[in-house]
């Protein structure tokens, strides 16, 4: 009886732990809510971040590569969108949950504080803090190949 209890008490530290630990579960291509962005996390150090690796429409009405116009550093208006490191310092805090970031939309050029949660391992909850307010999206994984451009596996419906 002592034996199986103990086995069942390692079995279920054991578990909690590598769960605790599986931050990198997040890293890889995500497709944003509105389906126009595909984000990459890495993770550097102790934090995770995203860029932006692929955009439904990368080019501006002139037919030249996006650029991050709207950035607040006037210095940095003329980076591209494509590359563009957008998540910056989430941290893994367990239970699915990444906190204590900042997200940047270029549509606004405004960074803004949010958190991360894996609700499985094909979906994310994205939430971000306006003022008052959350707003909560949802991103899917994708596959994606970066050298080509294209998406491997696409299941999402538009809609």
């Amino acid at each position: 009886m002592k034996f199986r209890f103990t086995l069942v008490f390692l079995f279920l530290v054991n578990g909690s732990i590598a769960q605790e630990l599986n931050g990198d579960q997040i890293l890889g291509n995500w497709l944003s809510d509105n389906q126009q962005t595909i984000i990459e996390f890495f993770r550097e150090g102790d934090a995770y971040f995203g860029k932006m690796v692929w955009l439904e429409h990368p080019n501006d009405e002139n037919g030249q590569p996006r650029k991050d116009v709207r950035n607040p550093d006037k210095s940095l208006r003329d980076q591209l969108l494509l590359g563009l490191v957008c998540i910056r310092d989430m941290v893994y805090s367990g239970n699915a949950l990444y906190k204590n970031g900042q997200g940047y939309s270029p549509d606004f050029g405004k960074y803004l504080r949010g958190n991360l949660k894996l609700l499985d391992e094909n979906t994310l909850e994205v939430n971000v803090k306006i003022a008052f307010f959350t707003k909560t999206v949802v991103w899917k994984r994708i596959s994606f190949d970066q050298s080509t451009g294209r998406v491997k596996r696409y299941s999402m419906e538009r809609g």
